[in-house]
């Protein structure tokens, strides 16, 4: 018994993070404690001249409380220039059902969409646009929008995210 209660502490431990230098919060604790919109680490910086990195996380709302989830980040890309390539994954984690879109607006034209449905679980879709698009005056928005429709046990917030690499020339 007493062997048994040990292997049950060290298993505890471990998974709690105190046998390493990893701190784990359990997940009603996260949910429970932020708000809908970016997370505070969700950012788009140019990583080189003419390359841009977004690592980008929305916490979407259930639509029954709020309709339509979206949320924008403006940044700026350089005037009369061409975007030439945007790369990346977009992934979907909603514990319900319900569609999100990811949408690169420039001087308010859409440059690509990815739309994911989902049935209470994850995706994630690669993403590969080559099309040239010029930049105009180079005014650009992030757009992350969904709507998950939870209920019961499965209602609170779904996460949205894109990993992507945007080139200008």
């Amino acid at each position: 018994m007493k062997r048994v209660m040990t292997v049950l502490a060290v298993a505890v431990m471990m998974l709690s993070g105190a046998a390493c230098d990893m701190q784990v919060i359990p997940a009603a604790h996260a949910q429970s404690t932020v708000q809908p919109g970016f997370t505070p680490s969700s950012q788009i910086d140019l990583v080189q001249p003419g390359v841009y990195n977004m690592g980008v996380e929305a916490l979407m709302q259930d639509t029954r409380i709020a309709g339509l989830d979206r949320y924008d980040m403006p940044f700026q890309l350089p005037s009369n220039s061409t975007i030439v390539r945007w790369q990346g994954v977009v992934s979907w984690a909603v514990g319900c059902h319900g569609d999100a879109l990811t949408t690169l607006i420039i001087d308010g034209h859409s440059y690509g969409g990815i739309i994911q449905k989902e049935n209470n679980g994850t995706s994630a879709v690669f993403f590969d646009y080559s099309i040239p698009m010029p930049t105009g005056s180079g005014s650009a928005v992030l757009r992350l929008s969904a709507n998950p429709v939870c209920s019961g046990a499965y209602a609170g917030m779904s996460s949205l995210e894109i990993n992507a690499m945007l080139q200008v020339q």
